[in-house]
């Protein structure tokens, strides 16, 4: 394949930008850079992430180097994505969507909304960092919050919020044997605790919903008391998929719906670690 080493974009590419790309833009790159992949070499990956935040319409949070960073990503992960030779407008485009993402991430993680406003986490950002000398109150009143609120929940409750505090870095079934409680039946007290705590700690306000996606799923029954795909049985399961089986002979072989096959298959699922060997309440 011809390595490509210049671009001359065409009008309708750049057109409603009103102008097209500066020359400097053009320079072609040095013979001696090796291709990586469609014809595009490492230096044109470089300048088309330059050109994807020189010429971004987002509101630019964070530094230069991060933003280049995110282009030159979305550059890379839309050159190998593509199943036919891309364009550099193209090759652009993907470094635009990587940098509309990590725009999103950073604004929501200092405390910004799209529409402009704020959210309770830029206070905790923003007033941190913007004074002389840190304040203890946000600590102070976390202590007293916690301390007014345990005597009110019930025996269980504590028991299930201090193991989980005690055993956080372990195996949910760990826990479950502590307590002297099935799996699914630790899940079911763990889901009433956290949400009668919330509802202490949040009262007078909404309470915020559990961010589900930052736990890993380690319990290996499901709510009816059915055993999870593991992670090897998942393995499995792609292996059977990369061989043409189809969806629904997958399903059927493990027991499972054509939907949550699919959502595993999709990575829209989790699937439950491997038991350990000889660890007590393994799945059947």
């Amino acid at each position: 394949m011809t390595q490509l080493s210049y671009y001359e974009p065409d009008d309708e590419a750049w057109s409603w930008w009103g102008r097209p790309p500066a020359a400097e833009e053009e320079e072609p790159p040095a013979d001696d850079v090796h291709s990586v992949r469609w014809g595009y070499n490492i230096l044109d990956i470089d300048r088309l992430a330059r050109l994807a935040v020189r010429r971004s319409l987002f509101a630019h949070v964070g530094s230069f180097i991060d933003r280049y960073t995110a282009a030159r990503d979305g550059v890379i992960d839309a050159l190998y994505a593509a199943q036919e030779r891309p364009t550099p407008r193209d090759l652009v485009t993907g470094g635009w969507r990587a940098m509309a993402v990590a725009e999103q991430a950073a604004t929501r993680l200092y405390g910004r909304t799209s529409k402009g406003e704020t959210r309770p986490s830029y206070v905790a950002y923003w007033d941190a960092s913007s004074t002389v000398t840190g304040s203890h109150e946000s600590g102070v009143v976390d202590r007293m919050a916690l301390w007014q609120i345990w005597p009110t929940l019930t025996d269980g409750d504590r028991d299930v919020l201090l193991g989980l505090a005690m055993l956080q870095d372990r195996e949910d079934m760990d826990l479950a044997a502590a307590l002297g409680v099935t799996p699914a039946g630790l899940k079911d007290k763990l889901v009433r605790a956290r949400s009668r705590f919330a509802a202490l700690w949040y009262e007078g306000e909404t309470p915020r919903r559990h961010k589900r996606g930052r736990n890993r799923v380690r319990i290996p029954l499901d709510n009816r008391g059915r055993p999870r795909i593991t992670e090897s049985q998942l393995e499995e399961m792609r292996a059977r998929r990369a061989e043409g089986a189809l969806l629904k002979e997958i399903a059927a072989e493990y027991g499972i719906s054509t939907h949550t096959a699919s959502a595993l298959l999709r990575g829209k699922s989790r699937p439950a670690p491997d038991p350990r060997p000889g660890a007590d309440g393994e799945a059947a």
